[in-house]
């Protein structure tokens, strides 16, 4: 009954800034209903209570459909009061510095200073601020940016919602997923994804298997470029297998390239599943997967330059 209860004023909030924005485009209205569900919300209970998640899929909804100025605006003062209720809230400075990106440059890039301290992987923080830096044509500002953005790995975490095995706990994670010939499973973890060349990732099985199929999870967020080149088969320390040119690729939602790459194209991760023409041999005691990982740029030309700035 009382989680029932709890759901209410995000249905109610829904219903009407749906009706203003499709409709109408009325987004002082959504300001309004937005900015009494949050008054409700802190009424409460402080902090981040039980009405937030919904009141964060209503912002959301709307934020998503923002398409001008005039419209960031209107839900500004929603904005400004989400951030004192909630000033841990990545997606809270996020979206008011890209309110406060006309208006207020240096008020924008305070709040996208936050957002980049609480999630430096998250690319909606590097595009505002390419946006407002090359609007104003700040070098200074672009440089500092694109270092950022060159320079940082796969740290923050991952939204609730995501529906990986890694929800909520974070990026830079691998799982490798290894299905017997007679439906056994296994699933060993790896973390340390880095950005950067290829490297080496290793899985150490928990006992002998005969695979039949392997599929690789992978914590990343869209953007991200996979390149998985080699995979290595060993038992007792022994390799019995070295995987290259035999390898064929599938993934679940992302998009592949004709060097072999695979380009991530939601933030709920992705998954490769991994085949061989020739099939796998034998049983193994480990797995070491060959893989590489670049970020995409989020302009072309690309304002950043590897190597330096």
């Amino acid at each position: 009954m009382i989680n029932s209860l709890i759901k209410v004023p995000e249905y109610t909030t829904f219903v009407m800034i749906r009706r203003a924005i499709t409709s109408y485009r009325d987004f002082e209205q959504v300001n309004l209903w937005l900015n009494r569900e949050l008054d409700l919300a802190d009424w409460y209970a402080p902090g981040h209570n039980q009405l937030i998640p919904g009141l964060l899929n209503n912002s959301r909804h709307a934020i998503n459909r923002i398409r001008f100025r005039e419209e960031f605006k209107a839900v500004r003062p929603f904005l400004e009061k989400l951030v004192k209720s909630q000033p841990d809230l990545f997606l809270a400075r996020l979206w008011l510095g890209r309110a406060l990106s006309k208006s207020n440059p240096e008020k924008a890039f305070e709040q996208l200073d936050m957002a980049f301290r609480l999630s430096s992987a998250n690319p909606g923080t590097y595009r505002t601020a390419f946006d407002i830096a090359l609007r104003l044509k700040d070098s200074s500002r672009l440089n500092e940016w694109c270092d950022r953005y060159l320079k940082s790995q796969f740290g923050g975490s991952q939204f609730p919602e995501h529906t990986s095995p890694f929800s909520g706990t974070g990026l830079r994670k691998l799982l490798l997923e290894i299905i017997g010939e007679k439906g056994s499973r296994q699933r060993i973890s790896n973390v340390g994804i880095q950005l950067g060349d290829s490297r080496d990732y290793e899985f150490a099985l928990p006992q002998k298997i005969h695979i039949e199929t392997l599929r690789l999870h992978l914590s990343v967020l869209a953007g991200i470029k996979i390149k998985l080149t080699r995979v290595k088969l060993f038992k007792a320390g022994k390799l019995i297998d070295d995987l290259q040119d035999e390898l064929v690729l599938t993934s679940l939602s992302g998009f592949h390239v004709e060097d072999g790459s695979v380009f991530a194209a939601t933030g709920d991760g992705e998954v490769i599943n991994i085949y061989s023409s020739l099939g796998f041999r034998g049983q193994v005691d480990k797995v070491v997967i060959t893989l590489g990982f670049d970020r995409l740029g989020l302009a072309s030309p690309s304002p950043c330059k590897k190597g330096g700035s």
